[in-house]
């Protein structure tokens, strides 16, 4: 019996082996495969062979012993869940140059023919089968940007050629789970397991989860086009812009099968903590390609929403479908879960445990915020969004990503990532202070008395909220660094938009803040505020985005024009307005009679005639003076505005010998480069006051010293004015900071800010910001005699920084 087995396999595999491309003998493999499962285990057992490497060191899948189809019902081997396990270990060892064993499970088809069947009938029973199958369709599906691809000269097959063969595994897989049987066997799973939560069981409810992102991140094969749709496009055959049926048909199963109320669940259960990163980016891929704005509009028709949401669930699955079935989950997330979700999350983050990118978490703040005030949701229901510390976050980000990005932009590698999440760290501080101004309608900012009813306990917490906005210096000057530091070469139009309407909705905040008590009494100076960014550069950014006037929203037009009026009316600095990158689009606005308001017409005709005037005092006729704004003249902030991102290194080449720190700080300072060193003590003693722990419980203060300081990361000396950016282009001045340990010793790398390392003691930077200048206890906001006597014994038996 043994050798006729030994003989018909025999056969098969031989055949099987010297055509193995072949359809007809993968056909053939299938077939074999369906038979008797004692058949395979007596082969192995025969022949006493690895079956993982029976194929030039590629796996032959056709020989594992998982189980087999009979009467549409799946039955498993008694070793399944070992060989599943087996698998999972030899997909994760995969080889880098070729993912022969990642290619060689799709070739068999190995998701259709055992681990969807496997799904749909284990998945009450076979708890620990179900979980390795799950775990294995988590490796299977992993996105093609997760992983590691190596070439070698030698290489047969190059990496895009064995990408192109992933990417159709990946389609496979995405196809697959349009059979919604597979799709409620985990959501069921998942509920089975929520029953009784043990650590274990918290583990398979996030590799559920994390197959389900897996497969709607998955994008959808491209459709072949027609015959006779070729000649009117022969450009290519391959239609790219899918109509995402597959990716609506997933979604409308998976909420119809109670993934919304499942995701709720699991927010409120004590295991929360191990499962929000996988959560977030599940709700991420949810919402994929779906425009918050547009569900927004749509929530916006009132009560009409709750009749046609009811409707839906006697409707085809299609895309209309889709939207209503994501508005209901809107509507029970945002007072269920929202403030859960993102609470948490920052507290992980804070941590520097990250389950998650960051640019999510941003987004989270960005696409579900606007929700709150158009639900009408009590405060309370978002108080771990709409918190201070949220915003202290934010700035903290952006700053952040402006360096990272820099220093990427220099050592030319990929800067989507980068640009991604600085762009969306941006977008989540305006819509935090959007929200903040629409919970502030109603508001009365005239009376302080506090109330115990609930209207005025939310009166009383958005005063709150502001009147801690005074103190976060950080984020008023944050936007003087994303726009001096906007690149558009890597940076688009809409970033520069949403950095400008930003910085507008900060300043009409401030102004509301008026209205308050500012928080220990510090109050802010917006003309003083307003006063850096009067400068060519920054004016020169507001130009780019004033040349897309015709495009520009309103809100985004608006903000333009009132900085521009602040300039021109209440600083008085018009002479920064009289160049041809604002007034040609200014002389285009009044020929083209672009619908403004009088106020920004009249600044318009001023500055439009106060530019005619100079050009004709200088001898130019007015036809000279109209020339430079045609057409030809292009918006070139470089023009106007100092030069960033130059081809050049714009930090200097160290020739000279190293000097001593005091001949360098009396050469700087006869130099004229005071505020600079100012700039530089006064970010050490707020380091020093960080560490101290004179902000526990109010970064807010000083959000970029105190987080660098709660993740455990040195705190950078962020360049926030161009005067403070053009210190590090001083030779003398770079230099002075390597001596005193605030830069490498070997400063090449473009894009760094200085920074005060991580493991310096409160002692030792206080140490190091006395050699710029003596301290006195009102330059202070931390008793001196916590650091002075230290000080002053370190100094004695080590008088060098270190």
């Amino acid at each position: 019996m043994e050798y006729i087995q030994y003989q018909s396999i025999t056969l098969l595999f031989e055949t099987a082996l010297n055509s193995a491309s072949n359809f007809l003998n993968a056909q053939l493999w299938r077939f074999v495969i369906s038979k008797k499962i004692s058949i395979f285990a007596c082969f192995s057992s025969i022949f006493n062979m690895d079956w993982m490497f029976s194929n030039g060191g590629a796996p032959s899948y056709v020989l594992i012993p998982l189980g087999t189809s009979y009467n549409n019902q799946y039955y498993t081997n008694d070793q399944c869940t070992t060989n599943l396990e087996d698998l999972v270990t030899q997909l994760q060892s995969d080889d880098p140059k070729n993912h022969s064993r990642r290619l060689g499970l799709g070739f068999v088809d190995i998701i259709n023919k055992d681990l969807k069947p496997m799904l749909i009938c284990c998945y009450r029973k076979e708890p620990a089968m179900f979980r390795s199958a799950v775990k294995l369709l988590v490796g299977i599906t992993t996105p093609i940007r997760c992983l590691t691809f190596i070439e070698t000269p030698s290489q047969r097959i190059h990496a895009s050629d064995i990408i192109c063969q992933l990417r159709q595994l990946l389609y496979r897989a995405k196809e697959s789970f349009l059979d919604a049987r597979s799709t409620r066997a985990i959501i069921a799973h998942v509920e089975i397991l929520l029953e009784h939560l043990t650590p274990e069981k918290t583990e398979s409810i996030n590799l559920c989860l994390t197959l389900l992102r897996n497969i709607l991140h998955i994008p959808e094969r491209p459709s072949v086009r027609p015959p006779h749709m070729l000649l009117s496009s022969p450009r290519s055959v391959i239609d790219h812009t899918s109509d995402n049926s597959q990716q609506s048909q997933i979604v409308c199963n998976l909420l119809a099968q109670g993934l919304g109320p499942l995701l709720l669940n699991l927010l409120v259960c004590p295991q929360r903590e191990e499962l929000v990163g996988t959560i977030t980016q599940v709700i991420a891929v949810l919402f994929k390609c779906r425009s918050a704005e547009t569900i927004r509009n749509r929530l916006g028709a009132g009560r009409t929403v709750m009749d046609s949401v009811i409707s839906v669930l006697f409707e085809e699955d299609d895309d209309d479908a889709v939207s209503k079935r994501l508005e209901i989950f809107v509507m029970d997330f945002m007072p269920k879960g929202y403030n859960t979700l993102v609470g948490t999350l920052h507290d992980q983050l804070l941590q520097h445990d990250l389950p998650i990118d960051e640019a999510q978490f941003f987004w989270l703040i960005t696409y579900f915020g606007g929700f709150a005030p158009l639900l009408k949701l009590d405060i309370n229901h978002v108080k771990d969004v709409m918190n201070i510390e949220i915003l202290s976050y934010l700035t903290w980000g952006v700053i952040h990503e402006t360096e990272i990005l820099d220093k990427n932009y220099f050592r030319e590698v990929n800067l989507e990532s980068s640009v991604r999440r600085l762009h969306r760290g941006v977008t989540a501080i305006r819509q935090f202070l959007q929200v903040l101004e629409m919970y502030s309608k109603g508001v009365c900012w005239t009376s302080q008395q506090v109330e115990s009813d609930d209207s005025q306990g939310c009166e009383t917490y958005i005063r709150q909220l502001h009147s801690f906005l005074p103190v976060m210096k950080d984020l008023h000057r944050a936007f003087l660094v994303l726009l001096r530091q906007y690149n558009p070469n890597v940076q688009n139009r809409q970033y520069l938009r949403d950095v400008i309407a930003s910085n507008h909705l900060l300043l009409v905040t401030l102004e509301r803040a008026a209205g308050v008590p500012a928080y220990g009494g510090r109050s802010v100076d917006l003309k003083e505020h307003l006063k850096q960014f009067c400068t060519p550069t920054i004016v020169a950014k507001y130009a780019i985005a004033l040349s897309d006037f015709r495009t520009n929203d309103i809100v985004v037009n608006h903000s333009i024009f009132q900085f521009l009026h602040h300039v021109n009316g209440d600083l008085g600095r018009i002479d920064l307005l009289l160049d041809p990158v604002i007034v040609r689009p200014f002389v285009k606005i009044c020929e083209e009679q672009f619908k403004i308001c009088e106020t920004w017409h009249s600044m318009i005709q001023c500055v439009v005639q106060t530019f005619i005037r100079n050009q004709l005092s200088r001898g130019h006729q007015r036809t000279g003076a109209t020339s430079r704004l045609s057409e030809s003249d292009q918006v070139n902030p470089s023009s106007s505005a100092e030069p960033h991102h130059v081809a050049s290194n714009p930090y200097p080449v160290f020739r000279q010998p190293r000097t001593n720190i005091e001949t360098l700080l009396v050469q700087l300072k006869n130099s004229g480069f005071q505020r600079q060193l100012d700039w530089i003590q006064y970010s050490l003693l707020t380091t020093c006051s960080a560490q101290l722990g004179t902000y526990d419980g109010q970064n807010f203060c000083n959000p970029i010293a105190c987080l660098s300081r709660r993740k455990k990361i040195s705190c950078p000396i962020v360049p926030w004015t161009e005067d403070e950016a053009s210190a590090l282009r001083s030779e003398i001045f770079v230099c002075l900071l390597q001596q005193l340990g605030l830069l490498p010793s070997a400063f090449h790398d473009q894009g760094f800010y200085p920074c005060i390392p991580y493991n310096w003691s409160p002692d030792t930077v206080f140490r190091v910001a006395l050699i710029f200048s003596p301290i006195e206890q009102t330059m202070v906001d931390f008793d001196l005699s916590l650091v002075i006597n230290n000080t002053t014994e370190q100094q004695r038996n080590n008088p060098c920084p270190p």
